[in-house]
């Protein structure tokens, strides 16, 4: 049985007497130059960041939005630090459509580019142009009559950074211009034209009518944005999505077009960028990416986490889809307000401001579900050294408590060879004979290096950890595992979580005795420390009080069958790529009484926790 210390004394010491240890950094590999929100005069995570919820091949040509008490309408200066969103009109709807401005057919409620069967027109006249808001007001009451009198409904556009009427609804260049002679004949002194659909312009409309309520085409410059109106009695409201998910801050809809993309060839519809503030940015990341039920501290150094890899990535998508981050695992999973309670807001509040910095620059702070009692070096997971993501020994973790902490396998040679060649390993045309683990990741017990050999004696060498991971992603929840064919000797890992022991301990006022003869890995800030046969230890934490526990774990080598002879079986641990923090890991050290910037000093090495705007 092995005994390991699952507090972690972070001995940041009191005084001069212990100092601050203070190392060299290197910038995270997807770091670029530093943003200029950064440097904004602003309230701490009050800047704006623009999260992709429908960008790339995923667009489409329209998007319902919902809220309770209708919406503004407004113009965001996506190329400003600001991100600053100016209103222009309110729609006292409650349901909208942004669509592509275009002829569009309906199926539904969906909405599609069609000249055949249209039910919302891409082509109308046009009266004004560089209008203020109540000159465009004005027009409109001046045109209403007559336009009622034709059948027709006007359309108040911000076009070119100015406002215009548009009037009618038309699948055609012709139909407009037949509207321009009637709208001359009541007011010879109007200027119209007629308007066609443009690759940059964006449509509201009203799903239930098709009818078109507001128009906006600032080619780029600028982007539509949508606010909600809050409620009569000044409470908030939010944005809803078609999946009922509900969203804090900006929706901001602009054109996505690509000759060529990725998975659908042509695109061409409305990608949704929800700009928002950081400080609820992260609120609508945590509670998806842990549970809202956590300890608070856990969720508290969760928080620090999410702003350090926040501010560290800013502008990480902004060559191929104009946003900082996805809302996916690639960034960070962001799915709005729904699961935000309480705790979730006290651990962002009480932490405002704070990231993990080494060498006075933000942290990319890398963090996966579960590693499995050790994690991996960045460099040994995509290639390039980082001093603070380095492998460490993580006892403290009871990763059998994570669904896939602990998991196992199987495959037969003939599929196994089939899904590589699927992933791009064409060398292999057989079935798959043979599995060697070559090399190990340093300090760690993830594969860096593995060889896969087919029967006909051809083979594929696989480097880097979470290479091998995606390589292999059907089979295997991480790089850290053992394989065989037939079967395999696998060290089988348990926790006797009901025989903790504890001793209460203070460190303001000095420091107590740990009395145990037994042999045991004490944790410490610089690494894991083997006391054996001792009657005392002295320890130190910065945290003033906590509690010491003990978590027995068990390393029962076990032999696992395949139930097929000829099959390969994996047995591993850990879920993701294992780099920088455990989720879990978290969790597990906060129930033992951890604090915030303890827990994450243990997975960061020599890191320090400061306020960004310093």
């Amino acid at each position: 049985m092995r005994r390991v210390l699952a507090i972690i004394l972070a001995v940041l010491m009191l005084g001069s007497v212990f100092g601050t240890l203070i190392y060299n950094l290197v910038l995270p590999i997807y770091a670029s130059e530093p943003d200029e929100r950064l440097s904004l005069d602003t309230d701490a995570d009050s800047l704006n960041i623009r999260v992709g919820l429908m960008y790339g091949s995923n667009v489409t040509v329209g998007f319902e939005v919902t809220t309770p008490y209708g919406f503004v309408v407004g113009s965001v200066d996506e190329h400003s630090p600001e991100l600053g969103f100016v209103p222009l009109w309110e729609l006292n709807i409650g349901k909208i459509s942004c669509t592509v401005d275009a002829n569009l057919g309906k199926t539904g409620m969906t909405y599609y580019k069609s000249n055949t069967g249209v039910a919302v027109g891409g082509w109308h006249a046009e009266a004004g142009s560089g209008m203020t808001r109540e000159q465009c007001e004005e027009l409109i009451v001046k045109l209403e009559p007559f336009a009622t009198s034709l059948g027709v409904y006007l359309i108040p556009s911000y076009i070119q950074g100015g406002y215009r009427v548009r009037v009618g609804c038309y699948d055609s260049a012709s139909d407009a211009e037949a509207l321009i002679a009637q709208l001359a004949q009541y007011d010879s002194s109007l200027i119209l034209t007629a308007v066609g659909s443009t690759d940059t312009a964006v449509s509201i409309v009203d799903p239930e009518t098709d009818r078109i309520l507001f128009e906006y085409d600032c080619a780029g410059a600028t982007e539509l944005g949508l606010d909600s109106i809050n409620s009569p009695d000044g409470s908030k409201a939010y944005l809803v999505t078609p999946a009922q998910k509900t969203y804090d801050g900006i929706f901001m809809f602009s054109r996505y077009n690509s000759a060529v993309s990725v998975d659908a060839g042509a695109t061409d519809g409305v990608a949704l960028t929800n700009v928002i503030q950081l400080s609820d940015y992260i609120k609508g990341v945590l509670p998806y990416e842990i549970s809202n039920s956590w300890p608070l501290e856990a969720q508290k150094a969760f928080a620090i986490c999410v702003r350090s890899f926040t501010l560290s990535s800013l502008n990480r998508h902004e060559s191929a889809y104009n946003v900082d981050l996805c809302n996916t695992t690639h960034c960070q999973v962001y799915n709005g307000t729904s699961r935000i309670n309480d705790t979730v807001i006290r651990a962002v509040d009480e932490t405002a401001g704070m990231v993990m910095t080494y060498d006075g620059e933000i942290v990319e702070a890398y963090y996966s579900a579960v590693s499995g009692g050790v994690t991996v070096s960045s460099e040994d997971a995509w290639g390039g050294k980082i001093d603070y993501l380095v492998a460490v020994e993580t006892p403290w973790e009871i990763f059998t408590n994570h669904s896939m902490g602990q998991w196992t396998s199987e495959v037969s040679g003939s599929e196994l060879c089939e899904y590589l060649r699927g992933k791009g390993y064409t060398t292999l045309n057989g079935s798959i004979a043979d599995i060697t683990i070559d090399q190990l990741a340093e300090n760690s017990t993830y594969i860096y290096q593995l060889t896969i050999t087919d029967i006909y004696g051809s083979s594929v060498t696989i480097e880097r950890s979470d290479t091998i991971r995606t390589a292999l992603a059907k089979y295997v929840n991480s790089a850290n595992f053992v394989v065989g064919k037939g079967s395999v000797l696998a060290n089988i890992t348990s926790f006797d979580t009901d025989s903790f022991e504890s001793t209460e301990v203070v460190t303001s006022t000095g420091s107590s005795s740990l009395t145990n003869s037994a042999p045991q890995s004490v944790i410490t800030s610089s690494g894991v420390t083997n006391v054996s046969n001792v009657e005392s230890f002295s320890y130190v934490t910065s945290t003033g009080s906590g509690k010491l526990s003990y978590v027995n774990s068990i390393s029962t080598p076990t032999v696992i069958y395949a139930s097929d002879a000829k099959n390969f079986i994996f047995a591993g641990k850990g879920y993701g790529h294992g780099v920088g923090l455990s989720q879990i890991g978290l969790r597990d050290l906060a129930n033992q009484g951890v604090a915030a910037a303890d827990m994450l000093k243990l997975y960061f090495t020599g890191i320090e926790i400061e306020d960004y705007r310093s």
